[in-house]
């Protein structure tokens, strides 16, 4: 019988044991309850009975150490079972300290692939000897039932060796030393005293006016003299170093009438939560920060709309201007719910965010989620401008998706337009209002030229065209309204009121043509008869009066076909065109006479060649047509009407 694993499900018991002195430990079962479901190699449950099944352990999922293994015999009810594994061979818990894997047997089959791995549960077995310390039983430690004296301590650090915990300390500090014996502490009696304080004095760096253990009653005010430790940048009593009053913004309620040079501090009452406004006259820079830690630079935070705005009112000046001196670095990099970096722009000409680079992007966006942009602007979703040649286009404006003008010759080009998806317009007569070309194959395409609608060029490489369409195309009259003047369908035909054929003037089929001699090939103007040897061809006629005469070879005296008929791949078709009706000119002697135009023409004996009309009840049915010019003599091209009979 084979049968196969479909489902187990093991179940384990954890006990958690405490180490307590006289409390006999229940022990932990090394067993594991197991269930299983046991099929034939069709899925179905075997038939319920007894069955010998081999349990291991293994320490691999393949191959591996044999670490336990019992054989039992099992109780099989619709393919389900459930034993209690370590039954007869207990399961040591110390073989469940890594990954274990159950392999099963049921005999006389070969072991169960794959093996089951055992998850944690199983693993409780290990709490088996939780009540132990090191592995060693909790009776072979002894239990304190009184304090330990100090000599039966080991192992004590040096500073304790006397027993007493005083370093650093004194009696007054000591928490060990009862509250009576201490007498308050001396100045002597503090030890790691910092140099500063030798003389029992904290006047290190300040004065009297700023000793806090100073009475208020003896402080006069604080003199410029009594403070000690002055910076040298200070010590003219002025904090001026590096900057002008105009410039000093950390100062709070300075006069809005200080003046120094052409800069002027106009607005006051810096840091305290009133609108301020920082301004200087300069060309250098009015605030400066750098940061050479991984934090940033300036950190706004505002509860209302704009943490930071900037506003340049010079003609050809920057609002905020940021540079990253790495290649890897940002230059301005925003993140917000709403808009990391927003620009608005009011004025004709400006930019709301402006961006400029040499040799990469002047402005980049990515989208890295589903459903967001990388760039999103509103009014102009992008405008770009080729600022020498006047090219200018904008993406997302008004009535249209994408718009493009080629400088100031007016023509321009519109995709996604309210009314068209792709729009073109030139304003010169040489122009074209959309062009395409593909490079490799040299074919190209105009829509909207001087003096046509649709252009296609193709190269000369075999299999290309000017135009292609798939599926029903319809023409319909600009002058004449109604139905298509033609239409051509997808299953081949063509359908239209009249078709004007301008190219020759005969309609023809292609056959193949045997000649009758090496040397007397099939060519233009040579009558031709069916071929009786051959179904479905023509040969060169050859004899008076042939019944079988089946038309002219098109092509002669310059008349070439007007219409050529056949059936690719078929019987119906062949490489020379015969001429069945139409004008064709026709090789003919006068052996029958001279010829005149109306004059009946039939076949001749002379190779591919037709004759007038002698006899007409021979002629009936091996007439040709009539001849339409004459021939008094000899041989020579005739222009015939094809009109077999």
């Amino acid at each position: 019988m084979k049968s196969k694993l479909i489902m187990a499900c093991c179940v384990g018991f954890l006990l958690v044991l405490a180490v307590v002195p006289a409390v006999t430990l229940a022990a932990v079962p090394k067993q594991i309850n197991y269930q299983g479901f046991l099929t034939d190699p069709d899925g179905d449950p075997v038939l319920d009975g007894d069955y010998s099944m081999a349990f291991k352990i293994y320490d691999a999922p393949i191959g591996g150490t044999l670490l336990w293994s019992e054989t039992q015999t099992v109780t099989v009810t619709e393919g389900k079972y459930n034993i209690i594994l370590g039954e007869l061979t207990p399961i040591p818990p110390d073989i469940l300290d890594d990954n274990r894997y159950l392999g099963i047997t049921v005999a006389p089959d070969s072991e169960m692939t794959p093996r089951l791995k055992i998850t944690s549960t199983a693993f409780s077995i290990k709490a088996g000897d939780a009540h132990k310390l090191g592995g060693m039983d909790s009776s072979q430690y002894a239990l304190i039932t009184e304090m330990c004296d100090w000599s039966e301590i080991t192992g004590i650090p040096s500073c304790f060796a006397d027993g007493i915990d005083d370093t650093g300390i004194t009696i007054e500090t000591d928490p060990t030393v009862p509250s009576s014996v201490k007498d308050g502490t001396s100045w002597s009696e503090v030890s790691g005293i910092p140099a500063g304080f030798a003389d029992g004095t904290d006047d290190t760096g300040i004065t009297t006016e700023t000793d806090p253990t100073v009475p208020d009653s003896v402080k006069d005010g604080t003199n410029w003299s009594e403070l000690s430790g002055i910076p040298s940048g200070f010590a003219d009593g002025v904090d001026n170093v590096g900057m002008t009053t105009s410039s000093d913004y950390g100062r709070s309620g300075v006069a809005s009438n200080l003046y120094e040079g052409s800069q002027t501090l106009t607005s006051r009452y810096l840091n305290d939560d009133r609108a301020e406004t920082i301004q200087a006259n300069t060309t250098a820079n009015l605030l400066r920060v750098i940061q050479d830690g991984t934090g940033y630079a300036i950190d706004a935070q505002s509860d209302g709309s704009v943490a930071i705005r900037s506003e340049s009112k010079n003609a050809n000046g920057t609002g905020v201007a940021a540079y990253c001196s790495s290649d890897a670095g940002v230059g301005i990099f925003g993140q917000g719910g709403s808009k990391g970096v927003w620009g608005v722009s009011n004025m004709t000409g400006s930019y709301g965010v402006y961006g400029e680079s040499t040799n990469y992007e002047g402005v980049r966006g990515v989208n890295t989620g589903t459903g967001n942009f990388g760039v999103l602007g509103s009014g102009f979703g992008a405008y770009g401008l080729h600022e020498s040649s006047g090219n200018h286009g904008y993406l997302g404006h008004g009535s249209c998706g994408v718009f493009g003008q080629y400088g100031s010759s007016g023509n321009y080009g519109m995709f996604g337009h309210s009314g068209y998806a792709v729009y073109g317009r030139a304003t010169v007569d040489s122009a074209v209002a959309v062009h395409g070309e593909n490079n490799s194959t040299g074919n190209s395409g105009d829509i909207g030229g001087n003096w046509y609608g649709v252009y296609g060029e193709s190269s000369s490489t075999e299999g290309h065209c000017a135009g292609a369409f798939k599926g029903n195309v319809k023409i319909w009259s600009k002058i004449t309204p109604g139905d298509p003047v033609l239409e051509l369908r997808d299953d081949g035909k063509a359908v239209c009121k009249i078709l004007q054929i301008t190219g020759g003037s005969d309609l023809s089929e292609g056959f193949e043509i045997r000649g009758i001699k090496e040397k007397l090939l099939p060519s233009p103007g040579m009558v031709v008869s069916i071929d009786p040897e051959n179904p479905g061809d023509l040969m060169v006629c050859n004899k008076t009066y042939d019944r079988r005469v089946a038309g002219i070879i098109s092509g002669a005296g310059g008349v070439k076909p007007g219409m050529l008929m056949g059936q690719k791949d078929s019987m119906a078709d062949g490489t020379n065109p015969v001429a069945l009706t139409g004008r064709v000119y026709c090789w003919v002697d006068t052996s029958g006479g001279s010829i005149e135009p109306g004059d009946l023409l039939t076949t001749s004996s002379t190779p591919g060649h037709a004759m007038k009309v002698c006899d007409y009840n021979r002629a009936q049915g091996a007439i040709i047509g009539k001849a339409m010019t004459s021939l008094d003599k000899g041989k020579g091209l005739l222009l015939v009407l094809v009109s077999l009979q």
